[in-house]
């Protein structure tokens, strides 16, 4: 099992011959990858629309999930929680969870992801998958355009980002998109009532150059069939 190794503000992680380095405190910063003698990044950096003080709560370990939650103070409209988590399998990648909840009786809250070069990144959809990985994964009822996640072949590191088949609403390609250098997903943005727990789920693979739609869609119907992480 890969574990996090925490050392003052930076938490790093070995994925097969890929590392990942962050301060998960400062989740603005992103994720930094490296892979032989290429660096590339930031990645996922998530910034909070509103601003958010980013002020940390909780920050701990447990088996191979990184957990870091930052409070809702008097200058911030909700608290929100970052589960990072390994992927088992052949093909190595990580799990990004994002949690928010609010005190308030009326907020419309949203975290932005940002991935850089948005030239690297083809959005994947459903109707690019075979029918037999839609059935399998649960999603035979999507429209054909509906988005499942973003291929990256030609990037520095080659990658994949999912989408989980529930979260579909929830994580979608920001509209407005004022950064030419990177694609932002928002996350959420939907009326938050009080007290409740919204969660979304993102999932990255180091995949090959010459990866497929078919293995594409053979890590979404993984991905579908995945438990919850044990911090959910």
């Amino acid at each position: 099992m890969n574990r996090w190794k925490l050392i003052d503000n930076a938490a790093e992680i070995a994925l097969g011959d890929v590392r990942l380095s962050m301060d998960p405190r400062q989740p603005s910063a992103g994720v930094r990858i490296v892979h032989g003698a290429t660096t590339w990044g930031p990645l996922l950096q998530v910034t909070c629309d509103p601003p958010h003080s980013q002020t940390v709560d909780e920050l701990y370990q447990r088996d191979d999930d990184l957990v870091v939650r930052f409070r809702q103070t008097e200058a911030d409209q909700f608290a929100f929680q970052l589960d990072w988590r390994t992927v088992p399998g052949s093909i190595p990648g990580f799990e990004l969870w994002f949690s928010i909840q609010t005190t308030l009786l009326d907020s419309h809250p949203r975290l932005l992801a940002t991935l850089p070069a948005p030239q690297h990144w083809r959005a994947i959809h459903a109707g690019e998958l075979a029918p037999a990985q839609l059935r399998d994964a649960e999603m035979d009822a999507l429209p054909a355009d509906a988005t499942l996640g973003w291929l990256a072949a030609s990037a520095p590191v080659p990658m994949a980002v999912l989408v989980h088949p529930v979260d579909l609403q929830q994580v979608v390609a920001a509209a407005q998109q004022d950064d030419p250098n990177a694609l932002k997903l928002q996350v959420f943005g939907q009326f938050l009532e009080k007290g409740v727990i919204r969660r979304a789920r993102l999932r990255v693979h180091f995949v090959s150059p010459s990866v497929t739609d078919e293995e594409f869609g053979q890590l979404v119907t993984q991905f579908a069939g995945s438990p919850l992480p044990l911090t959910a």
